[in-house]
C-alpha cells in the first residue's frame, strides 16, 4: 500500500510539473530534477511514517491538553451554521 501511495505521489508531482497537459516544444522533453522527486518520496516518507506512528500511540505522548470542539466549551465562537470558528 505504501509502494502504491509513493508511486501515486510522484506521477501527480510529475504531471504537475508539465502544467497537467502537453510539452508546450515537441524537441524538449519534461525533465524533472533528481532532487525534486527525492524530496517528494522524503516528503511522503515522512507523512506515512506520522500516519504510523500515531496510529498507535504511546502513552507518554498522549495529552489531556487538548480543548473539546463542544458549545458548552467556554471561549470557542460558533457561526450560523454549527462551526468553529478558527483563526491561525
Amino acid at each position: 500500500m505504501t509502494r502504491i501511495l509513493q508511486i501515486i505521489f510522484v506521477a501527480l508531482s510529475l504531471n504537475a510539473c508539465n502544467g497537467g497537459g502537453p510539452a508546450q516544444r515537441e524537441s524538449a522533453p519534461n525533465v524533472v530534477p533528481a532532487k525534486s522527486v527525492a524530496r517528494a518520496l522524503s516528503l511522503l516518507d515522512r507523512y506515512i511514517a506520522a500516519v504510523d506512528d500515531a496510529r498507535f500511540p504511546k502513552p507518554s505522548k498522549r495529552s489531556s491538553d487538548l480543548t473539546p470542539l463542544l458549545p458548552s466549551t467556554p471561549g470557542l465562537r460558533w457561526d450560523d451554521d454549527g462551526h468553529v470558528l478558527m483563526a491561525s
